[in-house]
């Protein structure tokens, strides 16, 4: 099947991530390692993309939800 859409939230990177230094691809790699949620680095897409992140919205809104709580943490802890 061919899909007839994609759904994506853009987010910019948070000013708390900007202040430790880390870009795009830091605060992804950090969150990754730290919660287990990949967020793409917009840097991925282009000079454009660069300070962005993406989180594709592909899953059931249960499991988005459960992500989030996972994310929770770990923000709290850096931000």
């Amino acid at each position: 099947p061919i899909p007839s859409m994609a759904m994506y939230l853009w987010m910019p990177l948070p000013n708390w991530a900007k202040s430790k230094g880390w870009n795009d691809e830091s605060f992804s790699a950090n969150l990754l390692s730290h919660s287990g949620i990949a967020l793409t680095p917009g840097s991925g897409f282009g000079i454009g993309g660069s300070g962005w992140l993406r989180l594709a919205l592909v899953r059931p809104a249960h499991e988005l939800e459960a992500a989030v709580s996972l994310i929770r943490p770990w923000w709290n802890a850096h931000s």
